[in-house]
């Protein structure tokens, strides 16, 4: 039986914690488990609020105040994909900030949603991987690229446009985790960002609740 576990955004607040959520996954060696991410803290609000001040047209918070909770944690656990990553999210920030308001920025503003449960779900998978666990990452993007063209292969979430409204696409979604179970090899433990799905190769947000999914 495969178990899914949620850690929540007050679920890591410093390396105890990561040890911490080390040892419970460590403990359950051998069985399958999904392990599933959202943003430390009030980083999504922290995002979100800066989205709101550019449609507003005011100065927004730069993305050192948005991500501080993730600086110290990424520093100490020293990996360099990890800094490569959050580096990349740093600047992706910046850049929608830089935009400003669009009329067609809906889009841009849920892949800006979406960062702080990536980020973390990167962090975690850097964190175990050092501590001697395996694991696979699934990330919207990360995932994407190792099959270009490939929709089904985006993510384990596909999204699909239906009476103007985004749901979840369960046949493909089905499709997509068979996919990464056959994948996944002797890593028994994956590792996913909660809250968004992809809607044909886009990351899309899920809203309040999304991470349960």
């Amino acid at each position: 039986m495969t178990t899914i576990i949620k850690y929540g955004s007050t679920a890591i607040q410093d390396m105890a914690d990561l040890a911490r959520i080390h040892k419970q996954i460590d403990d359950r060696k051998g069985e399958p488990t999904i392990v599933v991410t959202v943003a430390l803290g009030d980083t999504t609000d922290f995002i979100g609020k800066a989205l709101h001040s550019i449609n507003d047209k005011k100065s927004p918070a730069g993305a050192e105040q948005v991500f501080g909770r993730y600086s110290d944690l990424v520093r100490r656990i020293g990996d360099r994909n990890l800094s490569f990553f959050t580096d990349g999210v740093l600047r992706h920030f910046d850049n929608r900030m830089r935009v400003g308001y669009t009329p067609t920025g809906e889009a841009l503003d849920e892949m800006a949603l979406a960062l702080g449960d990536r980020l973390t779900a990167h962090m975690l998978h850097a964190y175990l991987s050092q501590s001697g666990v395996p694991s696979m990452l699934i990330d919207t993007r990360d995932y994407a690229n190792r099959n270009p063209g490939q929709q089904k292969s985006d993510f384990p979430l596909i999204l699909k446009a239906e009476n103007k409204s985004v749901t979840i696409d369960m046949e493909a979604t089905k499709t997509v985790a068979q996919d990464i179970r056959q994948a996944n090899g002797d890593n028994h433990v994956v590792i996913l960002p909660g809250y968004i799905g992809t809607l044909n190769g886009t990351t899309r947000t899920l809203g309040r609740g999304g991470g349960d999914t």
